[in-house]
């Protein structure tokens, strides 16, 4: 349903939207404060891969299953030989994941990052239908 749609049956699309972005970010925060910022890496990895490889699910499935204990690694490495006192890995993660996590959400500002639903018409073959000049 778009959001013509949608506001002719009486819903406030951007309140719908914004509220469901609030939540579902309030969800994703307490997912991680019980895992912690190691299972950062697997909202990281997909990301960065999708910013290098583009959005062929072909490419970024195996290239994230690839990339999260590459960064992992790194973070441990770094942790092990940047001081004396065992450091914690999450910590190092903090570092390099925050970063890297405010420029995907911040460096696209030239993009809108949520879509209208009436904005996208794509088939399923993934294009967008041909139409005819009126």
């Amino acid at each position: 349903m778009g959001d013509r749609s949608a506001t002719s049956l009486g819903v406030d699309v951007n309140k719908v939207r914004y509220t469901i972005l609030i939540v579902s970010s309030l969800m994703v925060a307490v997912i991680l404060s019980f895992i912690g910022i190691i299972g950062f890496i697997g909202l990281l990895a997909p990301h960065m891969v999708r910013t290098i490889l583009g959005s062929d699910n072909r490419y970024v499935i195996p290239a994230s299953l690839f990339l999260g204990p590459v960064i992992l690694l790194f973070a441990d490495t770094v942790s092990r030989f940047m001081s004396d006192i065992d450091l914690p890995v999450g910590i190092v993660m903090m570092f390099v994941g925050s970063p890297i996590f405010l420029y995907i959400l911040l460096g696209r500002r030239g993009r809108r990052v949520m879509y209208r639903c009436s904005d996208i018409s794509v088939t399923a073959t993934g294009r967008r239908p041909r139409t005819s000049p009126s």
